[in-house]
């Protein structure tokens, strides 16, 4: 789970915060590197709205350098080098305030992409004849795998 605490304590402390001059002193670089997030979605996730796929790219550190030896200059998806590695900068610095606060985003992403590609795999090899089925009252068997309605009652003795 994401740590919660994000701001200090006391409104005071809260307000010391200017958020918006993040914005107001860089809109440009801060739409470009928008159009990273929108450019890295579309090659890692394609189809799927937009998220960061932490377990995907963890390499921060080094990213950073090989984008800024090339800043000045567009990438082959047409964004810019500079705007990749502030990218990659942000994402080390979001990953090492998220460890002070004991949250390993990475490992938890990585744990999640791999219950989500068993559960995937499991959807390939139905229909039914692998898994173990289990009762729903009043609506007899699913499957524990796909997840749909089993009527067939001979079918259902003859997976148990």
């Amino acid at each position: 789970m994401k740590p919660v605490k994000l701001f200090p304590e006391g409104a005071d402390a809260r307000n010391k915060i200017p958020l918006a001059a993040l914005f107001d002193y860089f809109p440009l670089a801060m739409i470009e590197i928008a159009k990273v997030i929108q450019a890295g979605n579309d090659q890692h996730n394609p189809g799927e709205p937009v998220h960061w796929a932490r377990e995907k790219s963890t390499d921060h550190g080094n990213k950073v350098f090989r984008h800024w030896l090339e800043r000045g200059t567009l990438d082959s998806d047409g964004t810019r080098h500079t705007a990749k590695a502030a990218w990659r900068v942000l994402a080390e610095l979001e990953t090492e305030c998220e460890m002070a606060q004991g949250y390993d985003a990475v490992a938890e992403a990585k744990a999640a992409a791999a219950v989500k590609a068993e559960a995937e795999a499991a959807k390939r090899r139905c229909p039914h004849s692998f898994v173990k089925e289990r009762p729903y009252p009043a609506l007899g068997w699913g499957c524990v795998a796909c997840g749909e309605i089993i009527d067939d009652r001979a079918f259902v003795e003859a997976c148990l």
